[in-house]
């Protein structure tokens, strides 16, 4: 799910604004983010801001796709299940969806 984020380095105060990235993946625990052009290490603690939600997180794997051009994956250092505004759990299909599948008259997934 691509989710555009605002990412602040936690040792560069300097950096108050952030950066905009965006995700590539997603989950409870964490994300693939792109879009980054500093430089960041294993263990670096960042700060993701979404709308008017923040969240620290730790650095966990970067890798250098081109000039520039910086991914890296992230885990929340405190879990908040509401951050990305999705909810994560299988049981959470929606009536429209339930009522899809039983009109298709296909089992549901």
């Amino acid at each position: 799910m691509v989710i555009g984020i605002r990412l602040s380095m936690a040792k560069d105060k300097t950096d108050a604004a952030g950066t905009m990235v965006h995700t590539l993946d997603i989950s409870p625990t964490g994300a693939r983010l792109a879009g980054l052009r500093e430089q960041v290490a294993p263990g670096d603690i960042v700060t993701l801001q979404r709308s008017h939600k923040r969240a620290k997180c730790k650095v966990v794997w970067c890798r250098e796709m081109g000039p520039r051009e910086i991914q890296v994956g992230v885990q929340f250092i405190d879990t908040d299940p509401t951050f990305w505004g999705v909810n994560f759990a299988p049981e959470a299909k929606t009536a429209e969806e339930k009522k899809m599948w039983s009109l298709l008259g296909a089992k549901e997934k």
